[in-house]
């Protein structure tokens, strides 16, 4: 089972806004990526697509991702299991962006 997640906040004045993503495997052997995204402290919106491979998820969270630093977000959090020994290069274009290594975890 593959899961990958990102958390995202905006707080530069005058946003407050959260935007959390999550791939995970369904019971049926599709793909989600799941979306919540609000205001900081409210109950915010959920929103998920299910998509037939992990590549295809993986394509959507970067086109998601690109879009919200465009929108001032920055990452708060991220873990993962990756699939491969290698890091991804889309996880390594994050540490370039913010110029340290995000919290970013391999499970088991």
């Amino acid at each position: 089972m593959i899961t990958m997640e990102m958390y995202f906040e905006n707080t530069n004045p005058p946003h407050n806004k959260f935007y959390y993503m999550r791939i995970e495997e369904t019971l049926f052997h599709y793909v989600a990526l799941r979306r919540h995204w609000g205001r900081i402290g409210k109950k915010g919106r959920v929103k998920v697509n299910i998509f037939d491979t992990v590549d295809e998820a993986k394509k959507a969270l970067r086109a998601l991702y690109r879009r919200r630093m465009r929108h001032g977000y920055r990452v708060v959090e991220c873990r993962g299991i990756l699939e491969t020994q290698e890091p991804d290069i889309w996880l390594s274009n994050i540490e370039r962006r913010l110029r340290r290594p995000p919290e970013c975890v391999e499970g088991p």
